[in-house]
């Protein structure tokens, strides 16, 4: 029987969490016990980064029934990896910062808010695989069953902001008739820009026939020469100072109205990311609630992934003092390691190891 297993009866401990466990192991024996380099390797096979947080802040349970409860978690996951292959964590992001700053009263960027629907998608993809999952696994159902949804926040979240971080012009109605606005005074600017560059009346004072931008402003660039002469406003000039951008004075009425609505649109999308991030403020808990859960289960199945790496098995716990390990292997030397077969307190209490320095000594007492 593999003691690599007894791992499976640690706890993940957050700051101010641990009335359900004690330090049993002092630094240095955990140090000689390599535990935390076990610890690691558990780590490494968690898919998030809460999950990972979980499994590095571990600590042994001193309570059987918790342990117990623990050991069965792993076992639970270790059955449902055998009969789904695997099972993706997609999606979910460590969102705890974005729901801090929006309980907080914070605007959520786009990013953070997709970051967010994305965790919601996740969850829910999880949480129907293990509650479809045939089985009796009422430990990992359990948790699964208290996975909060939020679809409603995910779809707004999705209406509103598209792949690129943008928020939509459907976002609101006011937000489509500034931007169909903007559209259409664009069109007339850059119309009335055209018209003067293909005149023949400035040919001679365009530098080039182009239409640019300068300060958010649109320009054509004038010769130096013929600064005095074109009806307009300077807004930069060139390296060499043979080129000075200026605008029209005909267009300056409808660049002035553009950066009108360009000031409205802004508010508009505040206003839009604010009402989002509220929608995430008021459902907080839940979320929290739902991110702790989330991060449990990765842990639980990063245990069990390393339990089908080392193919190990749960271990059964005598009611007395008996130790009786059958095919027990080091953990860190994983399959191609030498199993042993130990016990102690069946038909003597005391054992003494000996022999030359290769290694087995070592071994049999990490075990």
């Amino acid at each position: 029987m593999d003691t690599f297993r007894e791992l499976s009866g640690v706890q993940s401990r957050m700051p101010g969490e641990d009335s359900y466990t004690a330090e049993v192991i002092d630094s240095r024996s955990r140090r000689v016990l390599e535990f935390d380099k076990i610890v690691k390797m558990v780590a490494e096979r968690t898919s998030t980064r809460c999950g990972r947080e979980k499994a590095l802040l571990c600590s042994p349970f001193v309570e059987r029934e918790l342990i117990l409860r623990k050991q069965c978690e792993t076992s639970e996951a270790h059955q449902i990896f055998i009969r789904l292959g695997d099972l993706s964590f997609g999606g979910i992001r460590d969102i705890r910062t974005s729901v801090e700053k929006a309980k907080k009263g914070g605007v959520l960027s786009t990013g953070e808010l997709l970051e967010a629907a994305d965790t919601f998608a996740g969850a829910k993809r999880l949480k129907k695989s293990l509650l479809n999952v045939d089985g009796d696994f009422f430990l990992i159902r359990e948790m699964a069953g208290r996975v909060g949804s939020f679809s409603e926040i995910e779809e707004e979240i999705l209406r509103c902001i598209d792949d690129a971080g943008e928020v939509k012009d459907h976002a609101s109605p006011k937000l489509r008739q500034i931007r169909n606005e903007e559209r259409r005074l664009n069109e007339r600017i850059r119309e009335h820009l055209e018209s003067i560059i293909r005149s023949s009346k400035y040919q001679t004072m365009l530098q080039e026939p182009i239409i640019t931008s300068r300060n958010d402003r649109y320009v054509v660039p004038i010769k130096q020469e013929y600064k005095g002469r074109f009806q307009g406003i300077v807004h930069d000039e060139s390296a060499s100072g043979a080129t000075v951008f200026m605008e029209p004075l005909t267009v300056v009425e409808m660049n002035n109205k553009l950066k009108t609505l360009e000031s409205e649109e802004r508010e508009e999308i505040y206003k839009i990311l604010k009402d989002l991030s509220t929608m995430i403020s008021d459902e907080s808990y839940r979320i929290e609630e739902t991110l702790e859960i989330l991060a449990e289960l990765d842990y639980i199945f990063a245990r069990a992934r390393l339990s089908l790496d080392q193919d190990a098995c749960e271990p059964v716990f005598d009611d007395g003092y008996i130790l009786d390990l059958r095919g027990a292997r080091h953990p860190l030397l994983g399959k191609g390691a030498v199993p042993i077969d130990v016990h102690l307190g069946k038909t003597f209490d005391v054992l003494i190891l000996t022999g030359p320095n290769t290694g087995g000594k070592t071994v049999t007492r990490s075990e």
